[in-house]
Order: C-alpha cells, then sequence, then structure tokens
C-alpha cells in the first residue's frame, strides 16, 4: 500500500512539474509575441524612389514606414508578368546589406516570386540608421526588436499587394538576418517556412565561444559584470531561445562546416532546439554559405511550401545564353544585346590599328544591307587600345551602317579568351552563342555558319503564310 501511495505522489509531481514549465514556456512565447507587437493597421506609406528593368523583371528601390520610427529602406523585385505569386521577405547578415540577395530575388522573380529585400537598422542611410555598442545593452535589445517589427511590417507590405497570395509567403535570412527570422518563426504564423542560414545561436555563443580575434579581443578587455549584464538583457532574444516556439512553421537549417565564427556542436545544439517539421543541411563553405547548392536547396524548400516554379530550367537557360552587355555607341545611344533578341546578331571584335579589321569591314557593311530584312544584325566592338575621334573618323568614311561601341579587354573576356583580331561572334535568334569566327570572316564561312540561322526565320515564316491560306 505504501509503495502505491509512493508512485502516486511521485506522479503527482511529474505533472506539476511537467505544467509548470509549460506554464513557464506560455508564459515565455507571449512575452515575446508582446515585446514584438506593433499596429498591423497603421499606414505603410510606401515611397518609391526609382524603377529598374533587368531582362523582364522590376526592380523597385522603396521605403516604408517604421512603426518603432523613421523608415525601411528596401528593394522590391517583381515578375514581368501578370499573375498572383508567392512572396519572400530577405533578412541580409551583419556586413551586408539589401543587395546580398539581389541577385537571389531576381532568380525567383522569374520563378514566380515577388520578394522584399529589407536593409538593417545599421545600414540604411542617415537620418533612419541605428546602431549601439555593447556597452548598451537596452539599446541594443531595442534594436533586434525594430529589426524583425520592420521585417513584420514587410510582411503586412507583401501581404497588401494584390500579385501576392498572402497564404504563400516566407522569410529567408542569413546570420544576422537569420536571428530576426528565428525570433518571427516563433510569433508569425503568417509565414509559411522560414529559411535560417549561417544563423547565430545566441550571443553568447559569438561573444564567449567563438575563436574570431575580434571577439576573443572584446571578451578580453570587456569587465565581467559588463558582459553579465549584456546577456541577461538580451537572452530572451536569443535565437536559440525563440526557435522551440516555431512548430508548426517548417525550418529550415543551412549550416557551414567551415563556420569561422561559432563551432559545430553550438550549431547542433541549435537545430535541436526547434521541434519538427525541420532539415538541416551542411555545406563545405564559410560562413557566407557561398556554396551554389545552398541556393539550389533554398529554392526547392521554397518550391515545396509556397509553391515557387522550379529555378533549375532557369539557370539552364541562363548558362546557355550568351553574355550581355548595355554600352554606349559613337552617337552616345545605349546599344543592348537583348534588345536584338529574335535576330541572329553578328558582334564583330575590331580595331582600326589592325589591318585585317580594315579590310574585313566594307564586307561587313554590305552583309548587314542585304541581310537586314532577313534579321541579321552586325554590332561592331573596338579593342583598345583606341580613340573615339579616329573611330568616328574610320566609321565614316566607310558609311558604316550599324553600331560600333568602344570596347574593353573586359567585354571581349565575356565572350573569348582568344587573342585573335578580327573576332565575330555569332548569337542565334534563341540569345544563344552559335559560333566564335577567328580571323577575316570569309564568304563561304558566311554561307555555312550564318546563312542557315537566318533562312531557319524565313522557312518559319512561310509555313506560316501556307497555314493562313
Amino acid at each position: 500500500m505504501m509503495r502505491g501511495r509512493m508512485k502516486r505522489i511521485w506522479l503527482l509531481l511529474l505533472i506539476a512539474a511537467s505544467c509548470h514549465a509549460t506554464f513557464a514556456q506560455k508564459q515565455s512565447v507571449d512575452e515575446l509575441r508582446r515585446t514584438l507587437d506593433y499596429d498591423q493597421n497603421a499606414s505603410l506609406d510606401i515611397k518609391e524612389v526609382s524603377v529598374i528593368n533587368r531582362n523582364g523583371v522590376r526592380i523597385h528601390d522603396i521605403s516604408y514606414a517604421s512603426p518603432k520610427g523613421g523608415r525601411v529602406t528596401a528593394y522590391l523585385v517583381v515578375p514581368a508578368e501578370k499573375g498572383r505569386f508567392a512572396g519572400v521577405v530577405f533578412g541580409h547578415w551583419g556586413m551586408g546589406t539589401r543587395t546580398e540577395f539581389l541577385p537571389e530575388a531576381v532568380l525567383y522573380a522569374r520563378a514566380g516570386v515577388v520578394s522584399l529585400l529589407v536593409d538593417d537598422l545599421d545600414v540604411r542611410p542617415a537620418p533612419w540608421r541605428k546602431s549601439a555598442p555593447g556597452s548598451e545593452p537596452e539599446t541594443v535589445r531595442n534594436n533586434f526588436i525594430q529589426s524583425v517589427v520592420d521585417l513584420r511590417r514587410g510582411i503586412d507590405l507583401l501581404r497588401a499587394r494584390s500579385d501576392v497570395d498572402p497564404n504563400r509567403i516566407a522569410y529567408v535570412g542569413h546570420s544576422a538576418g537569420a536571428h530576426w527570422g528565428a525570433m518571427l518563426s516563433a510569433v508569425d504564423r503568417r509565414l509559411k517556412t522560414v529559411v535560417l542560414m549561417a544563423g547565430v545561436p545566441s550571443e553568447t555563443t559569438i561573444l564567449l565561444e567563438s575563436d574570431d580575434p575580434d571577439y576573443v579581443s572584446f571578451r578580453e578587455t570587456t569587465p565581467k559584470e559588463t558582459l553579465d549584464k549584456y546577456f541577461k538583457t538580451v537572452e530572451s532574444l536569443d535565437a536559440i531561445n525563440c526557435v522551440p516556439y516555431a512548430a508548426p512553421t517548417p525550418l529550415l537549417f543551412q549550416f557551414a562546416r567551415f563556420e569561422r565564427y561559432f563551432n559545430e556542436a553550438a550549431m547542433k545544439r541549435y537545430a535541436a532546439a526547434a521541434g519538427e517539421p525541420k532539415q538541416v543541411l551542411w555545406y563545405d563553405t564559410g560562413h557566407e554559405l557561398n556554396d551554389i547548392q545552398s541556393l539550389i536547396d533554398r529554392a526547392n524548400w521554397l518550391h515545396k511550401y509556397i509553391g515557387i516554379g522550379p529555378i533549375a530550367p532557369i539557370l539552364q537557360r541562363s548558362l546557355e545564353q550568351s553574355p550581355q552587355f548595355e554600352l554606349k555607341d559613337l552617337n552616345g545611344r545605349t546599344v543592348r544585346l537583348s534588345d536584338y533578341q529574335g535576330k541572329v546578331v553578328m558582334i564583330n571584335f575590331w580595331a582600326t590599328w589592325c589591318p585585317p579589321c580594315r579590310a574585313e569591314m566594307p564586307d561587313l557593311v554590305r552583309l548587314q544591307r542585304e541581310h537586314a530584312n532577313q534579321g541579321l544584325q552586325i554590332i561592331g566592338i573596338t579593342y583598345p587600345p583606341e580613340r573615339k575621334d579616329r573611330v568616328q573618323r574610320f566609321a565614316r568614311s566607310l558609311k558604316v551602317n550599324y553600331p560600333i561601341i568602344l570596347g574593353t579587354r573586359e567585354i571581349r573576356a565575356r565572350f573569348s579568351s582568344e587573342e585573335t583580331l578580327p573576332l565575330t561572334v555569332v548569337i542565334n535568334r534563341d540569345g544563344k552563342v552559335s559560333d566564335i569566327i577567328s580571323g577575316i570572316l570569309l564568304r563561304e564561312e558566311f554561307d555555312e555558319k550564318i546563312k542557315p540561322l537566318l533562312m531557319k526565320k524565313m522557312e518559319g515564316e512561310m509555313r506560316d503564310a501556307k497555314s493562313d491560306h
């Protein structure tokens, strides 16, 4: 009888302890939610500085109002076509700016994503920039809070757009941006998934355990009481204390095996603190996580959880496409290779000091005149050293009927490592490099390598005309 009574007492104690732990956790996450709360009905007051178009993707330079004061600078990257897209908010690492994820956002735009790339507090322009030393822990804590609140406003911004599906929004953060992502995962259920790249588990992990010389110097020169006060002030916002509350939001952890700021054990403790669903991936690279596989894995994860399009076909097309350029011709007009999409383009690298180049150019003038209606476009790009006035006189003397651009070695290197002049790069109607011809272009070479590309379009047009009849 005594043994049975003791079992019941122990069971009651275990239940009480479990309830107390659950209550404490509930109090902790509720306090975090109150800390990161803000007025979602306040005006975003979005202002646009400029917009540029990059091969059909629109990049808007914008700012919006912060609930904590000042304005948030950001890029809004939007697909060219109309539709209802997934949305991604990006948070950069501590040494970066909103530009860190710009290439990735442009890639995602082609996969059907509207992205918001936010500048963190300490890299915004004056007067909105804020930073604080470790000797001011309360200010550091307040800046942490504002960083996350400003990102939550970014989620509001995406959800308010008619071209964004509010049920398909994710967050991607790197390093410091991953810290904000961990905090977001605990309090904002509007996010369908969160990606944490090279995330810092806690302030103590990086300040007390890191072998990085800057952090070693910091802890050796900072009084213990100052460190203790700092950790006590910010520990409730540590990432490792936030990810336990992320569930049911799926988390993707991406860690570097050659991480220089914290060790593998700390990263494993961090990932273990999070509940399911989650995935932990490792890469043979450093804190920057500049392994192409990490990009592919992120995209596949976002495809799974918010339905972005596959990026593999987009990357494959990019590899097959010819290099692009945007340069001024001799008359100051902008010449973009992308403007000639659908044409057969011959890029002729030449120089006035190159006798074979000068001998070839009358034939190029004739070819442009005879085959322009079939879709041929020749572009002449000089090779340095070259003088503009000399090039202008030479082009006028031959009555050159195609754009001439003053080139650089860098432009030439995009297409070929050969040093031969003249050099002609042939680009087909699909924008792919079809051939590279060293030396003077012979009539036989034109007939064999370029004419078939021109005839291909003509044959298609003839078939279309017959079908109309």
